[in-house]
Protein backbone atom coordinates (compact mmCIF):
# COMPACT_ATOMS: atom_id res chain seq x y z
CA UNK A 1 0.00 0.00 0.00
CA UNK A 2 1.12 3.45 -0.84
CA UNK A 3 -1.65 5.56 0.18
CA UNK A 4 -4.34 5.68 2.54
CA UNK A 5 -6.63 7.25 -0.05
CA UNK A 6 -9.73 4.70 -0.17
CA UNK A 7 -9.06 2.85 2.80
CA UNK A 8 -11.30 2.85 5.77
CA UNK A 9 -13.99 4.39 4.32
CA UNK A 10 -15.88 6.70 6.44
CA UNK A 11 -13.03 7.38 8.32
CA UNK A 12 -12.01 10.64 9.28
CA UNK A 13 -7.95 11.12 8.48
CA UNK A 14 -5.10 13.36 9.43
CA UNK A 15 -1.49 14.42 8.60
CA UNK A 16 1.14 14.12 11.22
CA UNK A 17 3.75 16.53 11.87
CA UNK A 18 6.14 15.16 14.88
CA UNK A 19 8.28 17.88 16.46
CA UNK A 20 10.49 18.40 19.27
CA UNK A 21 8.40 20.31 22.23
CA UNK A 22 10.20 23.66 22.57
CA UNK A 23 8.98 23.93 19.27
CA UNK A 24 5.43 23.13 19.40
CA UNK A 25 3.93 26.64 20.50
CA UNK A 26 5.12 28.15 17.91
CA UNK A 27 3.74 25.04 15.13
CA UNK A 28 0.42 25.54 16.70
CA UNK A 29 0.54 29.18 16.10
CA UNK A 30 1.64 28.62 12.34
CA UNK A 31 -1.03 25.66 12.30
CA UNK A 32 -3.51 28.60 13.74
CA UNK A 33 -2.68 31.17 10.79
CA UNK A 34 -2.81 28.74 8.15
CA UNK A 35 -6.16 27.34 8.83
CA UNK A 36 -6.88 25.47 4.98
CA UNK A 37 -3.19 23.65 4.62
CA UNK A 38 -2.99 22.98 8.27
CA UNK A 39 -6.51 22.38 10.10
CA UNK A 40 -5.54 21.17 13.88
CA UNK A 41 -7.62 17.90 14.84
CA UNK A 42 -5.40 17.54 17.91
CA UNK A 43 -2.10 18.30 19.49
CA UNK A 44 -0.59 15.35 21.74
CA UNK A 45 0.88 16.14 25.07
CA UNK A 46 4.76 16.17 25.64
CA UNK A 47 5.54 12.25 24.79
CA UNK A 48 2.23 11.31 24.37
CA UNK A 49 1.94 8.30 21.70
CA UNK A 50 -1.87 8.31 21.56
CA UNK A 51 -3.98 10.50 19.66
CA UNK A 52 -6.58 11.71 22.33
CA UNK A 53 -9.95 11.40 21.68
CA UNK A 54 -9.28 10.30 17.52
CA UNK A 55 -8.55 6.90 18.39
CA UNK A 56 -8.38 4.26 21.11
CA UNK A 57 -6.52 4.96 24.41
CA UNK A 58 -4.13 1.90 23.32
CA UNK A 59 -3.13 3.59 19.79
CA UNK A 60 0.09 4.64 19.08
CA UNK A 61 1.40 6.72 16.67
CA UNK A 62 4.81 5.42 16.16
CA UNK A 63 3.26 2.28 14.88
CA UNK A 64 -0.12 3.83 13.33
CA UNK A 65 1.28 4.95 9.71
CA UNK A 66 1.60 3.05 6.44
CA UNK A 67 5.27 5.38 6.05
CA UNK A 68 7.25 7.72 8.20
CA UNK A 69 9.61 10.23 6.60
CA UNK A 70 12.18 11.46 9.35
CA UNK A 71 14.15 14.38 9.36
CA UNK A 72 17.92 14.60 10.63
CA UNK A 73 19.87 17.56 11.17
CA UNK A 74 23.76 17.31 12.02
CA UNK A 75 26.59 19.75 11.26
CA UNK A 76 23.97 21.55 9.28
CA UNK A 77 23.46 18.84 7.09
CA UNK A 78 19.74 17.48 6.72
CA UNK A 79 18.68 13.48 5.97
CA UNK A 80 15.26 12.17 5.20
CA UNK A 81 14.49 8.45 5.54
CA UNK A 82 11.76 6.80 4.73
CA UNK A 83 10.44 3.92 7.46
CA UNK A 84 7.62 1.54 8.58
CA UNK A 85 7.37 2.96 12.36
CA UNK A 86 9.44 4.58 14.89
CA UNK A 87 10.04 2.97 17.87
CA UNK A 88 13.71 2.91 18.15
CA UNK A 89 13.81 7.03 18.17
CA UNK A 90 13.45 8.60 21.79
CA UNK A 91 9.82 9.85 22.42
CA UNK A 92 9.29 12.21 25.87
CA UNK A 93 10.59 15.49 24.38
CA UNK A 94 8.31 15.36 21.33
CA UNK A 95 4.57 16.61 20.29
CA UNK A 96 2.32 15.39 17.62
CA UNK A 97 0.08 17.40 15.68
CA UNK A 98 -2.64 15.75 13.84
CA UNK A 99 -3.69 17.71 11.09
CA UNK A 100 -7.00 17.17 8.69
CA UNK A 101 -6.63 15.51 5.73
CA UNK A 102 -9.30 15.64 2.27
CA UNK A 103 -9.06 12.38 1.90
CA UNK A 104 -11.71 12.60 5.07
CA UNK A 105 -14.36 13.77 2.69
CA UNK A 106 -13.53 11.75 -0.39
CA UNK A 107 -16.61 9.40 1.03
CA UNK A 108 -19.00 12.34 0.89
CA UNK A 109 -17.82 12.85 -2.50
CA UNK A 110 -18.28 9.62 -4.10
CA UNK A 111 -22.06 9.65 -2.62
CA UNK A 112 -22.67 12.70 -4.33
CA UNK A 113 -22.20 11.28 -7.67
CA UNK A 114 -18.37 12.84 -8.46
CA UNK A 115 -16.13 10.31 -9.12
CA UNK A 116 -12.28 10.05 -7.03
CA UNK A 117 -10.01 9.80 -10.65
CA UNK A 118 -7.37 8.45 -8.31
CA UNK A 119 -9.05 6.43 -6.44
CA UNK A 120 -10.38 4.67 -9.69
CA UNK A 121 -6.92 4.50 -11.01
CA UNK A 122 -6.02 2.82 -7.62
CA UNK A 123 -3.20 5.52 -7.48
CA UNK A 124 -2.00 8.39 -4.49
CA UNK A 125 -3.98 11.84 -5.09
CA UNK A 126 -1.48 14.69 -6.53
CA UNK A 127 -0.31 16.94 -4.91
CA UNK A 128 1.75 20.01 -5.79
CA UNK A 129 3.85 22.90 -4.82
CA UNK A 130 2.50 26.28 -5.15
CA UNK A 131 3.66 29.87 -5.36
CA UNK A 132 1.83 30.80 -2.44
CA UNK A 133 3.41 31.78 0.48
CA UNK A 134 1.79 30.55 4.30
CA UNK A 135 2.11 32.95 6.80
CA UNK A 136 5.10 32.74 8.84
CA UNK A 137 4.74 31.67 12.53
CA UNK A 138 8.26 31.57 14.96
CA UNK A 139 10.65 29.70 13.12
CA UNK A 140 7.96 27.65 11.27
CA UNK A 141 7.49 28.64 7.12
CA UNK A 142 6.28 27.51 4.25
CA UNK A 143 7.07 29.58 1.19
CA UNK A 144 5.54 27.19 -1.42
CA UNK A 145 2.50 25.53 0.04
CA UNK A 146 1.42 22.41 -0.63
CA UNK A 147 -2.26 21.84 -2.38
CA UNK A 148 -3.62 18.22 -4.07
CA UNK A 149 -5.69 17.93 -7.35
CA UNK A 150 -8.85 16.07 -8.30
CA UNK A 151 -9.67 15.95 -12.03
CA UNK A 152 -13.36 17.11 -11.33
CA UNK A 153 -16.00 16.48 -13.99
CA UNK A 154 -17.35 20.74 -14.81
CA UNK A 155 -20.74 20.02 -14.73
CA UNK A 156 -19.39 18.89 -11.39
CA UNK A 157 -17.30 21.51 -10.28
CA UNK A 158 -19.76 23.90 -8.14
CA UNK A 159 -21.34 19.99 -6.49
CA UNK A 160 -17.47 19.41 -5.51
CA UNK A 161 -17.36 22.76 -3.88
CA UNK A 162 -20.38 22.55 -1.98
CA UNK A 163 -19.88 19.14 -0.32
CA UNK A 164 -16.28 19.83 0.17
CA UNK A 165 -17.24 23.12 1.92
CA UNK A 166 -18.81 21.37 4.73
CA UNK A 167 -15.45 19.85 5.56
CA UNK A 168 -13.40 22.39 6.98
CA UNK A 169 -11.49 20.78 9.38
CA UNK A 170 -10.19 18.72 6.54
CA UNK A 171 -8.89 21.31 4.50
CA UNK A 172 -12.50 22.39 3.22
CA UNK A 173 -13.45 24.04 -0.78
CA UNK A 174 -10.59 24.11 -2.63
CA UNK A 175 -8.82 27.18 -2.70
CA UNK A 176 -7.74 27.24 -6.49
CA UNK A 177 -10.56 26.08 -9.29
CA UNK A 178 -8.63 25.99 -13.21
CA UNK A 179 -5.68 27.15 -14.19
CA UNK A 180 -2.74 25.64 -12.54
CA UNK A 181 -0.25 28.65 -13.93
CA UNK A 182 -2.22 30.91 -11.63
CA UNK A 183 -1.10 29.62 -8.60
CA UNK A 184 2.78 28.43 -10.05
CA UNK A 185 1.88 25.05 -11.18
CA UNK A 186 3.31 24.23 -14.68
CA UNK A 187 0.17 23.41 -16.82
CA UNK A 188 1.92 19.85 -17.58
CA UNK A 189 0.85 18.46 -14.01
CA UNK A 190 3.57 17.02 -12.91
CA UNK A 191 3.21 16.48 -8.94
CA UNK A 192 5.83 16.81 -6.45
CA UNK A 193 4.23 14.55 -4.35
CA UNK A 194 2.08 11.34 -5.15
CA UNK A 195 0.58 10.19 -8.71
CA UNK A 196 0.18 11.41 -11.87
CA UNK A 197 -3.46 11.68 -12.48
CA UNK A 198 -4.50 12.92 -15.52
CA UNK A 199 -6.93 15.96 -16.37
CA UNK A 200 -9.10 15.10 -19.12
CA UNK A 201 -11.23 17.92 -21.33
CA UNK A 202 -13.85 17.64 -19.95
CA UNK A 203 -12.95 17.97 -16.40
CA UNK A 204 -11.65 20.63 -14.66
CA UNK A 205 -8.49 20.61 -12.12
CA UNK A 206 -9.46 21.47 -8.28
CA UNK A 207 -7.02 22.31 -5.62
CA UNK A 208 -6.86 21.42 -1.65
CA UNK A 209 -4.93 23.01 0.74
CA UNK A 210 -2.77 20.02 1.69
CA UNK A 211 -1.30 18.79 4.54
CA UNK A 212 1.71 17.77 3.36
CA UNK A 213 2.14 21.79 3.75
CA UNK A 214 2.78 21.31 7.40
CA UNK A 215 6.17 18.31 6.30
CA UNK A 216 7.33 20.90 4.41
CA UNK A 217 7.12 23.82 7.28
CA UNK A 218 8.64 21.96 9.99
CA UNK A 219 11.70 21.22 8.04
CA UNK A 220 11.95 25.07 8.20
CA UNK A 221 12.69 25.28 11.57
CA UNK A 222 15.13 22.96 11.42
CA UNK A 223 15.09 20.92 14.46
CA UNK A 224 17.74 18.28 15.08
CA UNK A 225 15.23 15.56 14.44
CA UNK A 226 11.64 15.85 13.04
CA UNK A 227 8.93 13.40 11.88
CA UNK A 228 5.83 13.05 9.24
CA UNK A 229 3.42 11.06 7.17
CA UNK A 230 5.12 9.84 3.95
CA UNK A 231 2.76 12.13 1.74
CA UNK A 232 -0.59 9.94 1.18
CA UNK A 233 0.35 7.57 3.90
CA UNK A 234 -2.50 9.41 6.55
CA UNK A 235 -3.15 8.40 10.09
CA UNK A 236 -6.90 6.92 9.81
CA UNK A 237 -8.65 7.15 12.99
CA UNK A 238 -10.95 5.83 14.79
CA UNK A 239 -13.59 8.45 14.74
CA UNK A 240 -16.30 8.40 11.91
CA UNK A 241 -16.03 11.28 9.85
CA UNK A 242 -20.19 11.75 9.85
CA UNK A 243 -19.85 11.90 13.25
CA UNK A 244 -17.07 14.50 13.74
CA UNK A 245 -18.30 17.26 11.92
CA UNK A 246 -22.45 16.93 13.59
CA UNK A 247 -20.12 19.42 16.07
CA UNK A 248 -17.86 20.87 13.91
CA UNK A 249 -19.79 23.13 11.63
CA UNK A 250 -18.28 25.58 9.32
CA UNK A 251 -17.49 28.51 9.41
CA UNK A 252 -19.73 29.72 7.05
CA UNK A 253 -22.76 28.59 8.33
CA UNK A 254 -25.96 27.89 6.16
CA UNK A 255 -24.23 30.16 3.59
CA UNK A 256 -24.11 27.42 0.29
CA UNK A 257 -20.71 28.56 -1.59
CA UNK A 258 -21.65 29.46 -5.28
CA UNK A 259 -18.90 28.74 -8.40
CA UNK A 260 -18.79 31.94 -10.80
CA UNK A 261 -17.08 31.37 -14.00
CA UNK A 262 -14.70 34.29 -14.73
CA UNK A 263 -12.82 32.75 -17.85
CA UNK A 264 -13.35 29.63 -20.12
CA UNK A 265 -9.43 29.93 -21.61
CA UNK A 266 -7.83 28.68 -19.54
CA UNK A 267 -10.24 27.72 -17.35
CA UNK A 268 -10.46 30.20 -13.87
CA UNK A 269 -13.29 30.37 -11.55
CA UNK A 270 -14.05 31.93 -8.01
CA UNK A 271 -16.26 31.25 -5.24
CA UNK A 272 -18.97 33.31 -3.40
CA UNK A 273 -21.72 32.95 -0.50
CA UNK A 274 -25.16 32.49 -2.14
CA UNK A 275 -26.39 35.72 0.15
CA UNK A 276 -23.86 37.60 -1.03
CA UNK A 277 -24.40 36.68 -5.29
CA UNK A 278 -28.15 37.28 -4.06
CA UNK A 279 -27.22 40.50 -3.46
CA UNK A 280 -24.39 41.81 -6.11
CA UNK A 281 -27.64 40.78 -8.40
CA UNK A 282 -30.38 42.90 -6.96
CA UNK A 283 -27.77 46.05 -7.51
CA UNK A 284 -26.95 44.62 -10.39
CA UNK A 285 -31.22 44.73 -11.29
CA UNK A 286 -30.99 47.81 -9.43
CA UNK A 287 -28.62 49.97 -11.53
CA UNK A 288 -30.32 48.71 -14.93
CA UNK A 289 -32.88 51.98 -14.40
CA UNK A 290 -33.06 53.72 -17.57
CA UNK A 291 -34.38 57.49 -16.42
CA UNK A 292 -33.01 58.89 -19.90
CA UNK A 293 -34.99 56.50 -22.09
CA UNK A 294 -31.89 55.42 -23.84
CA UNK A 295 -32.58 51.12 -24.28
CA UNK A 296 -29.71 50.56 -21.97
CA UNK A 297 -31.64 47.34 -21.31
CA UNK A 298 -30.13 46.50 -24.75
CA UNK A 299 -26.91 46.46 -23.59
CA UNK A 300 -27.12 44.25 -20.50
CA UNK A 301 -25.64 41.28 -19.90
CA UNK A 302 -26.77 39.58 -16.35
CA UNK A 303 -24.22 38.76 -13.80
CA UNK A 304 -21.49 40.76 -15.24
CA UNK A 305 -21.52 42.92 -11.84
CA UNK A 306 -20.50 39.69 -10.01
CA UNK A 307 -17.85 38.56 -12.71
CA UNK A 308 -16.58 42.32 -12.60
CA UNK A 309 -16.40 42.37 -8.62
CA UNK A 310 -14.79 38.94 -8.59
CA UNK A 311 -11.87 40.00 -10.86
CA UNK A 312 -11.33 43.22 -9.10
CA UNK A 313 -11.20 41.00 -5.45
CA UNK A 314 -8.67 38.86 -6.92
CA UNK A 315 -6.38 41.96 -8.22
CA UNK A 316 -3.78 43.68 -5.97
CA UNK A 317 -3.01 46.78 -8.28
CA UNK A 318 -5.95 48.23 -9.44
CA UNK A 319 -5.99 51.45 -12.53
CA UNK A 320 -9.34 53.24 -13.16
CA UNK A 321 -9.90 55.73 -16.07
CA UNK A 322 -12.56 58.01 -16.73
CA UNK A 323 -12.67 61.15 -18.86
CA UNK A 324 -15.77 62.11 -21.91
CA UNK A 325 -14.72 65.89 -22.61
CA UNK A 326 -18.30 66.48 -23.71
CA UNK A 327 -18.18 70.19 -23.39
CA UNK A 328 -15.27 70.08 -25.62
CA UNK A 329 -15.30 74.34 -25.14
CA UNK A 330 -14.66 74.46 -21.21
CA UNK A 331 -12.21 74.14 -19.54
CA UNK A 332 -12.08 71.63 -17.98
CA UNK A 333 -14.07 69.66 -20.69
CA UNK A 334 -15.62 66.29 -18.26
CA UNK A 335 -19.16 65.81 -17.41
CA UNK A 336 -20.55 65.25 -14.05
CA UNK A 337 -20.88 61.49 -14.77
CA UNK A 338 -17.69 59.24 -14.18
CA UNK A 339 -15.32 61.43 -12.29
CA UNK A 340 -17.79 60.94 -9.19
CA UNK A 341 -17.15 56.94 -9.06
CA UNK A 342 -14.11 57.07 -9.92
CA UNK A 343 -13.35 58.33 -5.92
CA UNK A 344 -15.97 55.84 -4.75
CA UNK A 345 -14.58 53.16 -5.77
CA UNK A 346 -11.33 54.29 -5.00
CA UNK A 347 -12.21 54.28 -1.67
CA UNK A 348 -14.34 51.18 -1.34
CA UNK A 349 -11.02 49.67 -3.00
CA UNK A 350 -8.67 51.15 -0.76
CA UNK A 351 -10.68 49.95 1.88
CA UNK A 352 -10.35 46.24 1.15
CA UNK A 353 -6.25 46.49 0.50
CA UNK A 354 -5.86 47.50 -3.12
CA UNK A 355 -3.45 49.45 -4.77
CA UNK A 356 -4.89 52.39 -6.69
CA UNK A 357 -4.02 54.07 -9.47
CA UNK A 358 -6.51 57.08 -10.93
CA UNK A 359 -5.50 57.23 -14.65
CA UNK A 360 -5.78 61.05 -16.01
CA UNK A 361 -6.15 62.29 -19.41
CA UNK A 362 -4.00 65.17 -20.33
CA UNK A 363 -7.41 67.48 -20.55
CA UNK A 364 -8.38 66.82 -17.02
CA UNK A 365 -5.53 65.94 -14.93
CA UNK A 366 -5.82 68.86 -13.07
CA UNK A 367 -9.50 68.70 -12.39
CA UNK A 368 -8.90 65.19 -11.03
CA UNK A 369 -5.51 65.91 -9.01
CA UNK A 370 -7.76 68.70 -7.30
CA UNK A 371 -10.74 66.69 -6.50
CA UNK A 372 -8.69 63.91 -5.20
CA UNK A 373 -6.33 66.43 -2.92
CA UNK A 374 -10.34 68.16 -1.60
CA UNK A 375 -11.37 64.27 -0.93
CA UNK A 376 -8.38 63.48 1.31
CA UNK A 377 -8.76 66.75 3.23
CA UNK A 378 -12.21 65.79 3.59
CA UNK A 379 -11.89 62.26 4.56
CA UNK A 380 -13.66 60.47 1.72
CA UNK A 381 -10.00 58.95 0.66
CA UNK A 382 -7.25 58.08 2.26
CA UNK A 383 -3.70 59.00 0.87
CA UNK A 384 -1.72 56.72 -1.19
CA UNK A 385 -4.16 57.35 -4.31
CA UNK A 386 -1.62 58.12 -7.42
CA UNK A 387 -2.96 60.35 -9.93
CA UNK A 388 -0.91 59.45 -13.52
CA UNK A 389 -1.59 61.60 -16.82
CA UNK A 390 -1.43 59.14 -19.39
CA UNK A 391 -0.17 61.41 -22.54
CA UNK A 392 0.65 60.59 -26.40
CA UNK A 393 2.09 63.66 -27.22
CA UNK A 394 5.70 63.55 -28.26
CA UNK A 395 5.16 59.84 -28.63
CA UNK A 396 5.83 57.37 -31.62
CA UNK A 397 2.41 55.74 -31.57
CA UNK A 398 -0.28 55.50 -29.22
CA UNK A 399 0.18 51.94 -29.07
CA UNK A 400 3.69 52.01 -27.95
CA UNK A 401 2.55 54.54 -25.20
CA UNK A 402 -0.29 52.22 -24.20
CA UNK A 403 2.39 50.14 -23.51
CA UNK A 404 5.04 52.07 -21.87
CA UNK A 405 2.44 52.72 -19.11
CA UNK A 406 1.38 49.50 -18.73
CA UNK A 407 4.10 47.57 -18.39
CA UNK A 408 8.04 47.85 -16.07
CA UNK A 409 10.68 48.06 -18.34
CA UNK A 410 11.29 44.29 -18.04
CA UNK A 411 7.69 43.84 -19.28
CA UNK A 412 5.64 42.81 -15.89
CA UNK A 413 2.12 44.56 -15.39
CA UNK A 414 1.95 47.57 -13.51
CA UNK A 415 -1.52 46.67 -12.92
CA UNK A 416 -3.70 43.77 -12.39
CA UNK A 417 -6.50 44.81 -13.88
CA UNK A 418 -8.34 48.53 -15.68
CA UNK A 419 -11.28 49.38 -14.69
CA UNK A 420 -13.06 52.33 -16.88
CA UNK A 421 -15.89 53.89 -16.06
CA UNK A 422 -17.50 56.74 -18.96
CA UNK A 423 -14.38 56.86 -20.38
CA UNK A 424 -14.90 57.44 -24.01
CA UNK A 425 -13.87 54.89 -26.68
CA UNK A 426 -13.15 55.13 -30.67
CA UNK A 427 -16.23 53.99 -32.78
CA UNK A 428 -15.68 52.10 -35.85
CA UNK A 429 -14.27 54.80 -37.95
CA UNK A 430 -12.26 55.75 -35.25
CA UNK A 431 -13.72 59.16 -34.06
CA UNK A 432 -14.57 59.63 -30.47
CA UNK A 433 -18.35 61.03 -30.37
CA UNK A 434 -20.53 61.81 -27.84
CA UNK A 435 -24.32 60.28 -27.55
CA UNK A 436 -25.48 63.26 -29.98
CA UNK A 437 -22.90 62.76 -32.35
CA UNK A 438 -20.50 65.08 -31.75
CA UNK A 439 -17.02 64.50 -32.69
CA UNK A 440 -14.68 65.04 -29.89
CA UNK A 441 -11.23 63.52 -31.39
CA UNK A 442 -9.67 66.55 -31.09
CA UNK A 443 -9.28 66.19 -27.12
CA UNK A 444 -9.80 62.44 -26.88
CA UNK A 445 -6.26 61.75 -29.49
CA UNK A 446 -4.75 63.39 -26.73
CA UNK A 447 -5.09 60.84 -24.11
CA UNK A 448 -6.31 57.99 -26.06
CA UNK A 449 -7.17 56.12 -23.01
CA UNK A 450 -8.91 53.17 -25.02
CA UNK A 451 -5.83 52.02 -26.43
CA UNK A 452 -4.42 51.47 -22.73
CA UNK A 453 -7.66 48.91 -22.41
CA UNK A 454 -7.18 47.69 -26.08
CA UNK A 455 -3.49 46.75 -25.42
CA UNK A 456 -4.43 44.85 -22.39
CA UNK A 457 -7.67 42.91 -23.86
CA UNK A 458 -5.25 41.96 -26.17
CA UNK A 459 -2.43 40.70 -24.28
CA UNK A 460 -4.71 39.23 -21.94
CA UNK A 461 -2.46 39.50 -18.78
CA UNK A 462 -4.01 42.54 -17.47
CA UNK A 463 -7.95 42.03 -17.12
CA UNK A 464 -10.45 44.46 -17.91
CA UNK A 465 -13.66 46.19 -17.25
CA UNK A 466 -16.10 49.24 -18.36
CA UNK A 467 -18.72 50.72 -16.98
CA UNK A 468 -20.97 52.74 -19.17
CA UNK A 469 -24.87 53.97 -20.08
CA UNK A 470 -25.42 54.40 -23.44
CA UNK A 471 -22.37 52.46 -25.88
CA UNK A 472 -19.98 54.93 -26.87
CA UNK A 473 -17.69 54.07 -23.63
CA UNK A 474 -14.73 51.78 -23.38
CA UNK A 475 -15.85 48.12 -23.22
CA UNK A 476 -19.19 48.51 -24.84
CA UNK A 477 -17.19 46.95 -28.43
CA UNK A 478 -18.88 43.67 -26.06
CA UNK A 479 -22.15 44.96 -27.08
CA UNK A 480 -21.55 46.97 -30.41
CA UNK A 481 -23.90 45.26 -32.30
CA UNK A 482 -26.53 46.00 -29.99
CA UNK A 483 -25.96 49.74 -29.37
CA UNK A 484 -26.19 49.75 -33.71
CA UNK A 485 -29.30 48.22 -33.57
CA UNK A 486 -31.25 49.85 -30.53
CA UNK A 487 -29.26 53.56 -29.28
CA UNK A 488 -29.72 56.52 -30.67
CA UNK A 489 -27.43 57.42 -33.22
CA UNK A 490 -25.88 54.30 -32.47
CA UNK A 491 -23.97 53.00 -36.19
CA UNK A 492 -21.98 56.02 -35.41
CA UNK A 493 -21.10 56.23 -31.89
CA UNK A 494 -21.26 52.55 -30.92
CA UNK A 495 -17.87 51.67 -29.32
CA UNK A 496 -15.00 49.16 -30.65
CA UNK A 497 -12.81 48.27 -27.87
CA UNK A 498 -13.77 45.34 -25.75
CA UNK A 499 -13.24 44.79 -22.62
CA UNK A 500 -13.66 41.15 -20.10
CA UNK A 501 -16.81 42.55 -18.44
CA UNK A 502 -19.07 44.94 -19.12
CA UNK A 503 -21.24 46.96 -16.21
CA UNK A 504 -24.36 48.31 -18.19
CA UNK A 505 -26.65 50.99 -16.06
CA UNK A 506 -29.01 54.03 -16.64
CA UNK A 507 -26.29 56.21 -15.37
CA UNK A 508 -22.41 55.38 -15.60
CA UNK A 509 -21.81 56.59 -11.36
CA UNK A 510 -24.33 54.12 -10.83
CA UNK A 511 -22.44 51.30 -12.05
CA UNK A 512 -19.34 52.75 -10.49
CA UNK A 513 -21.73 52.79 -7.28
CA UNK A 514 -22.67 49.53 -7.63
CA UNK A 515 -19.27 48.04 -7.83
CA UNK A 516 -17.77 49.51 -5.25
CA UNK A 517 -20.46 47.86 -3.10
CA UNK A 518 -20.19 44.20 -4.82
CA UNK A 519 -16.05 44.39 -3.65
CA UNK A 520 -17.02 45.54 -0.38
CA UNK A 521 -19.52 42.75 -0.21
CA UNK A 522 -17.05 39.98 -1.38
CA UNK A 523 -13.97 41.14 1.33
CA UNK A 524 -17.37 40.76 4.15
CA UNK A 525 -18.48 37.27 2.41
CA UNK A 526 -16.67 34.15 4.46
CA UNK A 527 -17.33 31.58 1.33
CA UNK A 528 -15.49 34.11 -1.27
CA UNK A 529 -12.81 35.35 1.29
CA UNK A 530 -11.23 31.95 2.24
CA UNK A 531 -11.22 31.54 -1.34
CA UNK A 532 -9.17 34.73 -2.30
CA UNK A 533 -7.05 34.11 0.74
CA UNK A 534 -6.12 30.43 -0.80
CA UNK A 535 -7.39 29.62 2.81
CA UNK A 536 -4.41 31.60 4.94
CA UNK A 537 -5.23 33.78 8.01
CA UNK A 538 -8.40 35.05 8.18
CA UNK A 539 -11.01 37.89 7.04
CA UNK A 540 -10.51 41.31 7.90
CA UNK A 541 -13.74 43.07 8.19
CA UNK A 542 -14.37 46.64 7.26
CA UNK A 543 -17.02 48.84 8.53
CA UNK A 544 -19.82 49.47 5.42
CA UNK A 545 -19.28 53.46 6.32
CA UNK A 546 -15.53 53.23 6.10
CA UNK A 547 -15.52 51.52 2.44
CA UNK A 548 -18.71 53.12 0.66
CA UNK A 549 -19.98 56.60 0.43
CA UNK A 550 -23.17 58.05 1.60
CA UNK A 551 -25.21 60.77 -0.19
CA UNK A 552 -23.73 63.57 2.21
CA UNK A 553 -20.11 62.63 0.62
CA UNK A 554 -21.44 61.70 -3.00
CA UNK A 555 -23.02 65.74 -2.79
CA UNK A 556 -19.74 66.92 -1.51
CA UNK A 557 -17.90 65.84 -4.42
CA UNK A 558 -20.46 66.90 -6.78
CA UNK A 559 -20.22 69.84 -5.44
CA UNK A 560 -16.28 70.16 -6.07
CA UNK A 561 -16.69 69.05 -9.70
CA UNK A 562 -19.57 71.71 -10.20
CA UNK A 563 -17.57 74.45 -8.26
CA UNK A 564 -14.36 73.72 -10.52
CA UNK A 565 -16.42 74.23 -13.98
CA UNK A 566 -17.33 70.48 -14.07
CA UNK A 567 -20.43 70.42 -16.38
CA UNK A 568 -23.71 68.30 -16.87
CA UNK A 569 -22.98 66.26 -19.73
CA UNK A 570 -26.90 66.86 -21.22
CA UNK A 571 -27.62 70.12 -19.74
CA UNK A 572 -24.04 71.32 -20.47
CA UNK A 573 -24.86 73.72 -17.40
CA UNK A 574 -22.15 73.79 -13.99
CA UNK A 575 -25.32 72.25 -11.96
CA UNK A 576 -25.98 69.57 -9.70
CA UNK A 577 -27.32 67.43 -11.59
CA UNK A 578 -25.79 63.86 -13.67
CA UNK A 579 -27.28 63.42 -17.33
CA UNK A 580 -29.72 65.80 -17.01
CA UNK A 581 -31.32 64.28 -13.72
CA UNK A 582 -30.97 66.20 -10.51
CA UNK A 583 -29.04 65.14 -7.48
CA UNK A 584 -31.61 65.60 -5.51
CA UNK A 585 -33.83 63.57 -5.44
CA UNK A 586 -33.04 61.19 -8.43
CA UNK A 587 -29.43 60.46 -7.74
CA UNK A 588 -29.59 60.78 -4.10
CA UNK A 589 -32.27 58.00 -3.64
CA UNK A 590 -30.72 55.86 -6.28
CA UNK A 591 -27.30 55.95 -3.57
CA UNK A 592 -30.10 55.06 -0.99
CA UNK A 593 -31.60 52.12 -2.15
CA UNK A 594 -28.08 50.56 -3.82
CA UNK A 595 -26.63 50.95 -0.10
CA UNK A 596 -30.05 49.67 1.45
CA UNK A 597 -29.30 46.64 -0.92
CA UNK A 598 -25.75 46.40 0.87
CA UNK A 599 -26.44 46.31 4.31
Amino acid sequence: LSTASGLCRGFLQANVAIIPSSLAKDFMEFCRKNPAPCPLLYCSDVGEVSAGSLADPNSDIRTDLLKYIVNNREDGKETSTILTNLLDYPWEDMVTFYIGCSFSFEDAMIASGIPIKNIQEKKNVSMFQTNISCIPAGKFSCPKMVVSMRPIKKHLVERAVIVTAAFEAVHGAPIHIGDPAMIGIETSLKPEHGDVVAVDDDEVPLFWACGVTSSCAIKTAEPAICFSHSPGCMFISDVMTEDYFKSHKPSFGDDQPKVVTLQEKPYFASIIGTSTLQKINRLEEAIQDDPGMRGIKHLHIPQELVKAALRISHSSRIAIASGFPVNASRNPPDETDGLPSVITMARAFQAVGKSVTLVACKYHFDILTSVVEFCCVRGILGNGVIVEKFDVTGKVSKEIAAKEFLYESDSRPRFDILVAVEAACRSADGSYRSMKGKDLSSLCNLSPVDELFLQAYQTEDIATIGIGDGGNEIGMGNVHTQVTQHIKNGPSIAATVQTDNIISAGVSNWGGWALAMAVYLLNECSNHSRYQRHGLGFRLPVAMETALTDVDKERQILEFLVKAGVCDGVTGKAEMSVDGLQFDPVHANKLKELLAITK
